[in-house]
């Protein structure tokens, strides 16, 4: 190596900064413009830098960033054979990424650039990416062996720069025209360390119906520069009256967060900076895993001074410290730094900054609700929180400690099961006209609390899939219901006529807010119009005195005093039971508690045009 590789842009120090322009590539195409960090490193006859051990080196989140170092020898003499080395030091051992030699270094005139090194060549073995190992701050050591000087080892620290530190949004909120608009400047020149390309994107938050009108990405390229976003048609979800809306800068997620509320207008406040909000985005419902993933959105400063403590409570009893497993990170997000050499041989490191993702193992927890529980602590003591609020149906609410002042611990209540809908019944007629609308009806057996419940209900023809990896044909699909209330066990379906006179499979699938099966079949005859029994609808209403008597159990009875079916009545003692045959019925009702039975007089069902008939049923002492 030799000193020829010597980089021939004009830079000056700082953190030493210039706007080097690059025009065009080797190959001829543009070049994205890169703002290098060019750091001191002051070469004397002391083994360390007095009063400067540990220069800081600012990094854009998810910004490639070339560095470059200003040889300055102070030594009093010229150095020969110099050798600079980039090197990671950790757990008393030293990796080697780059080196370079230098033949010759004069002296450095007082206050003057010394000699800028932006060129290495990758040591043999060395990996093409290393990440920086310990946490944030990320250091680095820059050494120097020269023929006639004692090794000198300098400390970097390198030190990733929150969007707030850079960037200057300006936020309106237009309720009359439901429209949100976003103004971005960049706060100094210094915006641009690394590449000149800094992507400002405009999300809506999960409170925010989403919209397709608008601006929502643009990228500043340049100082000076001013970009406009924009949301139009603005909308709630679920008949709110505010939510968020995030911007998301270079890359990290919820770089300002923006309240916005219905009848609000003019500019919006971004929420405190130093607010620590948390969101847990676990699923309300979910199957064991012995990789549950608990996604965790913290917002508040990027400082290695906080940790994260992530608990499993798998008891559901949060007192219970004995059932819960435990994890802890350091900072509020994941950060990680890493370092390659270009093909052009630069030094370019890499800095990332993720939400944390807890996991643990509950591939051994089945039909129990759990609770995911979230705490910060600095200096050894939890720190006020803020609740990023949660109104997504199928995702976990989160809850506080109401014991607590000041909320210091966010739970989110998940329920594990993979268990299948049971009791599964299918109502049908034994046989139907082709060329009418058919009704019928399926139920299961009540699903716990410890359950999760159905979530998607679908009548097709044809039978059962053989294993839950086949799907069902989208031309065999009768009938769908994706169900809101967790408590319903019971559906009607009106389903279209059937064209030809034949039997079919006719088969309904119950599948769990989990993805778990369950399927029911039977066959049905559809005969041509003039071949079928006529089906009559018997209607009818319980009474106490003059009083309808709800949610009691009505079964109709044929002349054998067989059971053809069974309803409950509503909350005015109404009951109705469909597809009933000719023939001659009674519908009976009994009050086992308090002594109670109500017997209808015998109904006669004519073969004749279809019509409904009406019963009441008396409740008398028995």
């Amino acid at each position: 190596m030799n000193s020829n590789r010597r980089s021939g842009f004009f830079l000056f120090s700082i953190g030493l900064i210039t706007l080097a322009w690059m025009v065009q590539s080797v190959s001829g195409q543009p070049k994205i413009p890169q703002t290098p960090q060019i750091i001191v490193i002051s070469i004397n006859n002391a083994a360390t830098d007095k009063g400067a051990e540990v220069r800081e080196v600012d990094l854009r989140p998810h910004t490639p960033t070339e560095l470059g170092f200003d040889l300055r020898n102070n030594a009093g003499e010229v150095l020969g054979d110099v050798t600079v080395k980039v090197v990671q030091v950790g757990n008393g051992q030293q990796r080697v990424l780059a080196e370079t030699t230098i033949p010759k270094l004069e002296p450095s005139p007082e206050n003057a650039k010394g000699l800028v090194l932006q060129l290495f060549d990758k040591v043999k073995g060395a990996p093409e990416k290393l990440d920086l190992t310990g946490t944030p701050p990320f250091t680095l050591q820059i050494h120097v062996q020269a023929k006639n000087l004692a090794l000198i080892k300098r400390e970097l620290k390198l030190v990733i720069r929150e969007p707030k530190d850079y960037l200057s949004p300006t936020v309106k909120f237009n309720p009359s025209e439901n429209a949100l608009s976003v103004e971005v400047e960049p706060n100094e020149g210094r915006t641009f360390i690394g590449q000149h390309l800094l992507p400002v994107q405009l999300i809506l938050g999960p409170d925010v119906r989403p919209t397709k009108k608008g601006i929502f990405k643009q990228t500043l390229t340049r100082p000076n520069q001013r970009l406009s976003l924009a949301a139009d048609e603005i909308a709630f979800e679920r008949m709110l009256t505010e939510g968020d809306v995030y911007l998301k800068v270079d890359g990290y997620d919820r770089a300002f967060t923006y309240p916005i509320k219905e009848n609000a207008s003019g500019a919006i406040e971004a929420r405190p900076a130093g607010e620590i909000r948390v969101r847990v985005s676990v699923p309300r419902y979910a199957r064991p895993n012995a990789k549950f993933e608990v996604p965790l959105e913290i917002d508040g400063p990027l400082s290695a001074d906080y940790k994260v403590r992530v608990g499993l409570d798998r008891t559901g009893d949060t007192d219970d410290p004995q059932g819960t497993d435990l994890l802890e990170f350091v900072g509020l997000r994941q950060q990680n730094v890493s370092l390659s050499i270009s093909k052009e041989g630069k030094l370019v490191c890499q800095a990332d900054v993720r939400d944390w993702q807890a996991q643990f193992d509950t591939g051994d927890i089945f039909s129990r609700t759990v609770k995911i529980r979230v705490n910060v602590i600095k200096d050894k003591e939890k720190v006020k929180l803020a609740v990023a609020q949660e109104s997504r149906p199928l995702v976990a609410r989160m809850e506080t400690d109401d014991r607590e002042k000041e909320i210091k611990s966010i739970f989110a209540q998940v329920t594990l099961d993979e268990s299948a809908p049971e009791g599964l019944k299918l109502d049908l007629p034994k046989e139907a006209s082709a060329g009418e609308p058919l009704v019928i009806r399926a139920s299961i057996k009540d699903r716990k609390s410890s359950q999760a419940p159905i979530a998607r209900v679908t009548v097709f023809r044809g039978k059962a899939p053989k294993d839950d990896k086949e799907e069902i044909k989208a031309d065999d699909i009768l009938a769908v219901e994706n169900v809101i209330d967790p408590k319903l066990k019971a559906w009607k379906f009106t389903l279209p006529p059937q064209e030809k006179a034949e039997p079919i499979n006719l088969s309904v699938q119950f599948i769990t807010q989990t993805g778990v099966k369950a399927t029911i079949s039977d066959t049905l005859t559809f005969r041509s119009g003039g071949e079928t029994k006529k089906l009559f609808t018997i209607k009818g209403t319980v009474l106490r005195g003059s009083l309808g008597q709800p949610s009691l159990k009505v079964t109709l009875l044929d002349d054998k005093k067989h059971v053809k079916g069974t309803a409950k009545t509503n909350d005015k003692g109404a009951f109705e039971f469909e597809n009933v045959e000719p023939g001659t019925y009674t519908v009976a009702c009994a009050v086992s508690v308090q002594n109670l039975v109500g017997v209808s007089q015998p109904i006669n069902v004519p073969d004749q045009k279809k019509k409904e008939l009406d019963v009441t049923v008396s409740l008398l002492t028995k």
